[in-house]
């Protein structure tokens, strides 16, 4: 009798008890849930400045509040630079409590949208398996790739994985297309400095025109995309849209010396102190082997790292590697490097319109401060002296 009681108990639980699913760990969600998109702006951390997105699932019956997020990284990971350089560095999926990323996000301020989703229950099931399913250990680690792997794509991928064919965001170029970078763009106008860095970084690979599709890469892709997406019955996929957290005004920080400003006085001071022969031996060690040093990491991104986007970088040219060796040629050697360098002035500013890649405004200061050092070099200051110097 007894274990006839107990094999009825437990007949009872494996159907009312919420987490359970087919011999599965994998909640079963009531009818009362909800799934929706958390889209956040940037916040005031450097690897936020194109915002984040994340994923609720609010089951009031079954006592879940969940949000789960594929943009967590380990700063403590050994060698986390280079790996982030190479690319290699694993990103993983994270669940936490949705009470906790509230309280996390207070303490940072920044504006947060939760899109709640038109789904049938089924879709919701999906959603909520896949992310799980995602989460279990030999899943939950992935490569991160800028523009491909992401916490905006792996959402989208999800999404599309448990919504099925009502799920469409179209991947051909529309008029008026634009590129990865000019969508990252508009998020580093506040850091002019930060802007700088990542567009001499970044090759043309990021300068090709892109799908609705691609511009989920995004977190603002992502939300613009599922804002106007409709389901095949017609309705919108979302059904609510709400302000979570407003948080502060974005304000632009001043940027007192932007790089363009600072290169071109650069090379009004570089142009003055050329006519002193020991400050133009210092100006050539320090100018050109941080051009050279910054060419061979330009290579290394382009040919070692995994990241797409940093090949066929333009920028080369101005941070051509053998410039490394430039200050310590001598007599012929160095005469024939300098009109290398002036030919490289020459091609780069020529060709500024025709490069299928964005470049830097201050990189123009940067080819005018190598091209006058290159004329000194090959005797400026002499026919200078000559044109300037009284008659006698």
């Amino acid at each position: 009798m007894k274990f006839f009681f107990l094999l009825i108990a437990s007949f009872i639980l494996s159907i009312i008890w919420p987490h359970k699913s087919n011999g599965s760990s994998f909640p079963i969600l009531s009818d009362s849930t909800t799934i929706s998109l958390l889209t956040e702006s940037p916040a005031s951390d450097f690897y936020t400045a194109w915002g984040h997105s994340a994923i609720r699932i609010n089951d009031r019956l079954n006592k879940i509040d969940e949000v789960f997020n594929f943009g967590t990284f380990d700063f403590n990971d050994e060698y986390f630079y280079l790996k982030f350089i190479q690319g290699t560095l694993r990103y993983t999926e994270s669940i936490y409590n949705y009470s906790d990323y509230l309280a996390s996000a207070y303490q940072d301020p920044h504006r947060i949208v939760e899109q709640e989703l038109n789904l049938s229950q089924l879709q919701k099931q999906k959603i909520s398996d896949e992310l799980f399913r995602l989460y279990l250990p030999e899943n939950r680690y992935y490569l991160y790739d800028w523009t491909k792997v992401n916490c905006s794509t792996k959402l989208r991928d999800v999404l599309q994985t448990g919504i099925g064919k009502d799920f469409f965001i179209s991947n051909e170029i529309k008029q008026g297309a634009t590129s990865f970078r000019e969508h990252e763009e508009p998020y580093l106008y506040s850091d002019l400095w930060m802007k700088f860095a990542t567009n001499i970084v970044i090759g043309s690979p990021a300068d090709r025109l892109i799908t609705p599709y691609e511009e989920t890469f995004m977190p603002d892709g992502l939300y613009g995309a599922l804002k106007t997406m409709r389901l095949l019955n017609g309705q919108t996929l979302i059904s609510s849209e709400l302000i979570v957290l407003q948080g502060k005004k974005s304000q632009n920080s001043i940027t007192l010396i932007s790089p363009v400003l600072l290169f071109w006085l650069l090379f009004l001071a570089v142009v003055g102190f050329s006519f002193n022969a020991t400050a133009s031996r210092m100006i050539d060690l320090m100018l050109f082997s941080i051009c050279g040093l910054l060419g061979i990491f330009f290579l290394y991104l382009w040919f070692v790292s995994d990241h797409a986007e940093t090949r066929y970088n333009w920028n080369i040219l101005w941070a051509f590697p053998l410039h490394l060796i430039y200050p310590a040629l001598r007599n012929k050697a160095r005469k024939y490097y300098s009109f290398f360098i002036v030919f490289l002035t020459i091609l780069m500013l020529s060709a500024w319109g025709i490069i299928p890649q964005k470049l830097e405004p201050a990189v123009i200061a940067i080819l005018m401060i190598q091209n006058t050092r290159a004329l000194f070099n090959l005797g400026m200051q002499d026919l200078l002296n000559k044109v300037f110097s009284p008659p006698t």
